[in-house]
């Protein structure tokens, strides 16, 4: 499912759905109206670039990755399983794919999208692992030690990853993702996580 603009009284990383059926223009920025980190005002004062901006584009997480964080066995001062839905890492693209996990996914793969047996004009490709924030620990357990949701994610690449879009287009749920190109085979997200 897609994640919308949040609500201005949202709790961390709360996202809203958008409606079934209701396409979201998805440009070099990421899904229309959607704010998070590339597109806000404090990106440039942290020093990032505006090409740095692109590379964050969307953040995508898996149902594949929920599950294992689930399972993980982390021992949390909160309870987390409630929390573990989709909107739930702050991504802006929730890929209900069992088994996609980041030692599936390369930097560098290429994606297309598919509407009811049609290719779509967009196109993304996979940039990097997520290296979460300590929001990730403030909504997910509150355990702000190498114990926490946090720092099993930086470790592991379970906490999604960013896509650049390489050609405009719109998105809607129950869009397909379909794998084009896959440049660096050996180079996956959890491995690049794993180095970061």
């Amino acid at each position: 499912g897609l994640t919308g603009d949040p609500p201005p009284d949202r709790e961390v990383f709360e996202r809203t759905r958008a409606p079934a059926g209701t396409a979201i223009h998805v440009g070099p920025q990421g899904l229309a109206g959607s704010v998070q980190s590339n597109n806000s005002a404090r990106f440039p004062k942290k020093g990032f670039s505006a090409e740095d901006a692109l590379d964050r584009a969307i953040l995508a997480q898996t149902s594949a990755n929920l599950e294992v964080v689930s399972a993980a066995g982390l021992e949390l001062r909160e309870p987390i399983a409630d929390k573990l839905v989709p909107g739930g890492f702050g991504e802006s693209i929730f890929l209900d794919a069992p088994g996609l996990l980041p030692d599936q996914v390369c930097i560098g793969d290429e994606l297309t999208c598919w509407r009811e047996g049609q290719e779509q004009a967009l196109r993304l490709q996979v940039v990097s692992p997520r290296c979460p924030c300590a929001k990730i620990d403030q909504k997910l357990g509150k355990t702000y030690t190498i114990g926490g949701v946090r720092a099993h994610c930086a470790s592991t690449a379970h906490g999604g990853f960013f896509l650049r879009v390489l050609h405009s287009g719109d998105l809607q749920e129950g869009d397909i993702f379909m794998l084009v190109a896959r440049p660096h085979p050996s180079w996956t997200v959890a491995r690049v996580s794993r180095l970061l």
